[in-house]
């Protein structure tokens, strides 16, 4: 009897893999949320499946390989893999082929990530539709977390994705993070320990980067520790931990698991400083600093900060102190300027770091040459805001036309 897969990968090696996102090649993204997931409380008898595409550029569009793995052997082979340069894309075939091995080996979950659409002239869409018949005419469901890293101006092709299908069910998401990753897998059923039972408890570290190793020894005795990455919940035996994060600057955390009980760290716990430093210059313009969700995650409480800039008053620029993890700027004044796109900034421990909001959102200034005539701000759909006097400087985006007018209306 062939035996079952807990989980099959589908995984994207191809050469644009090899680029960025905040930071972190998106290769190196997969390979550190496998790692985090199959450390996790999944079926370690279990065994799982690796699709793979895009490791060897000369074998163009049929270079799709597959191998079988212990479940816990799954992260040690992926971590060998590199991009093939100027591999392709053959992801509608990915698809077919990740659907006969669902049928054939009664797959539980597949977990998809790539990068881009399909280079190699089939239609993804179309293969979607053959997968559901196939599987619907031997009544078998497909079950498919499909994560799409940063796919820009792809994104488009991946609509049919959405799309609810009787038998192929896929959870489709866009990320732009390694932490939106560990947030979507962590979520998944396979991810999730069963309630603890004595003498069991779980602990978790809220917002933990998945690229990050914990281990945990008892104290004050010296025994094997546990080990586990990210932010997935951990299954331990009750009593008193010493926690260690092997990351930069991070101290030990002590904490008590208890029988039965869910424990929760924050990824904030393990630093003596988990504040950062920021000055915001060009005081004209009011923004709002907002935390992303991982940033929320990260800390036990964090709330938006209002950084107030004034036309007429002279403000200095402002230094302020905020929890360390990724923030959004929004402009909230002048009212002709809201509709820019916000901003991001990544802050990290003890980190100080300025940002001009001129430059940041890509404004210019243009002077007011008589402090005794009206002015007005003209946008690029007609809409007129009315300056008061005395401003001496307006800020403005490119579309944006500064005229004066002998009297307001």
């Amino acid at each position: 009897m062939i035996p079952e897969l807990f989980f099959l990968f589908i995984l994207d090696f191809s050469g644009s893999m090899y680029q960025q996102v905040n930071s972190v090649p998106k290769y190196q993204l997969v390979q550190q949320n496998i790692q985090a997931l199959m450390n996790s409380n999944i079926n370690v008898a279990s065994s799982s499946g690796v699709l793979t595409f895009g490791l060897d550029a000369k074998k163009g569009c049929e270079d799709l390989r597959y191998q079988d793995e212990p479940t816990r052997g799954v992260s040690q082979l992926v971590r060998t893999f590199r991009p093939g340069n100027f591999s392709k894309t053959p992801l509608a075939e990915a698809i077919k082929r990740g659907t006969d091995l669902t049928i054939e080996r009664n797959v539980k979950r597949v977990i998809a990530f790539s990068d881009g659409a399909d280079s190699c002239g089939k239609d993804p869409c179309q293969q979607l539709i053959a997968s559901n018949e196939k599987l619907r005419r031997v009544n078998r469901v497909m079950e498919m977390t499909f994560i799409g890293i940063a796919l820009k101006k792809d994104s488009a092709k991946f609509e049919c994705f959405k799309k609810p299908m009787s038998n192929f069910k896929i959870n489709f998401f866009e990320i732009g993070t390694s932490a939106q990753a560990q947030e979507i897998l962590t979520s998944i059923p396979e991810a999730k320990p069963l309630p603890p039972k004595n003498p069991f408890g779980v602990l978790v570290v809220k917002g933990a980067p998945p690229g990050v190793e914990f281990s945990a020894l008892p104290a004050p005795q010296d025994k094997s520790p546990a080990v586990w990455w990210g932010a997935y919940e951990h299954t331990m035996r009750q009593g008193t931990y010493a926690i260690k994060a092997l990351y930069p600057k991070t101290k030990k955390v002590t904490t008590t698991v208890r029988s039965e009980d869910f424990t929760t760290l924050y990824w904030a716990d393990f630093f003596s400083r988990p504040k950062a430093t920021l000055k915001i210059s060009n005081s004209e313009i009011t923004v709002l600093l907002s935390p992303m969700e991982q940033t929320k995650q990260m800390h036990r409480n964090v709330q938006p900060i209002l950084i107030e800039g004034s036309l007429i008053q002279t403000v200095r620029p402002q230094t302020i102190s905020l929890p360390f993890g990724d923030w959004q700027l929004e402009i909230l004044s002048p009212p002709w300027l809201k509709k820019l796109e916000k901003q991001f900034l990544s802050l990290g421990p003890d980190e100080s770091k300025s940002f001009d909001l001129i430059k940041g959102f890509g404004l210019h200034f243009d002077a007011v040459s008589d402090l005794e005539l009206r002015y007005v701000v003209e946008t690029s759909n007609s809409n007129r805001f009315y300056i008061q006097k005395g401003v001496e400087r307006i800020p403005l985006s490119s579309s944006d036309i500064l005229k004066w007018v002998k009297s307001a209306p």
